[in-house]
């Protein structure tokens, strides 16, 4: 474990040098807020599972903002960005649910659920959504602000339509990567079901859809 901290902190410090101390550093310092957000929850029992977690997110934007670009603009705007972006991620899942009342949705099938499924999802979802929000606000708003220098007298129309072409761009690349990560995450259990001659289908059902009441057919 130590060799792979140190391996990890050698290569980012000598690939990015400052950046990648400062990129270390959030790691360290978000890994220290989980911590003491997840003792808190347990202490709790889970009654305010949304609070500490919305409130963790938030506290993870905008330290690690801050300690990788800095206090200015782009880190101001990066951050209102992400949050709400974010916070309409949750209120989507929110609005699936009450739409379809999480018909096909299973809380059995969530590993180690100790406490209210449905909050603890939220939470979930809250806090996966933030990374993939947070990386792409970041790529779209320092290459707008780099547009800006170059061009004081760009309109904000222009602006606005050379954000949506760079978050295009951007969107393809990373929905590959988090499903390549997906892909990582189910490969040992899909290999067992597939062994065992079982639809993918349901492996993916089981797996990875929580929520709902009732059991599959």
């Amino acid at each position: 474990m130590a060799m792979t901290v140190w391996l990890v902190l050698s290569l980012l410090v000598g690939l990015m040098q400052f950046g990648g101390l400062m990129a270390f550093t959030s790691v360290l310092a978000n890994g220290a807020l989980f911590w003491v957000a997840v003792r808190w929850n347990a202490h709790t029992q889970g009654a305010l599972v949304l609070t500490i977690f919305g409130g963790l997110a938030i506290l993870f934007t905008a330290m690690t903002l801050s300690i990788v670009i800095g206090l200015n603009k782009q880190m101001l705007m990066t951050f209102l960005t992400t949050v709400v972006g974010t916070a309409l991620a949750v209120l989507i899942a929110v609005v699936v649910f009450q739409l379809t009342n999480r018909k096909g949705v299973y809380f059995e099938s969530m590993q180690y659920v100790t406490q209210l499924p449905l909050p603890l999802f939220l939470a979930e979802a809250m806090l996966g959504s933030l990374g993939a929000v947070m990386d792409e606000a970041t790529d779209i708003i320092a290459s707008l602000m780099a547009l800006k220098e170059e061009r004081p007298d760009i309109s904000a129309h222009q602006i606005f339509r050379s954000g949506r072409e760079i978050g295009g761009e951007i969107m393809g690349p990373l929905v590959n990567v988090l499903f390549f990560i997906f892909v990582a995450d189910t490969l040992p259990m899909a290999i067992l079901f597939l062994k065992k001659c079982q639809f993918v289908g349901l492996h993916l059902q089981h797996d990875h859809v929580v929520g709902g009441h009732s059991k599959p057919d």
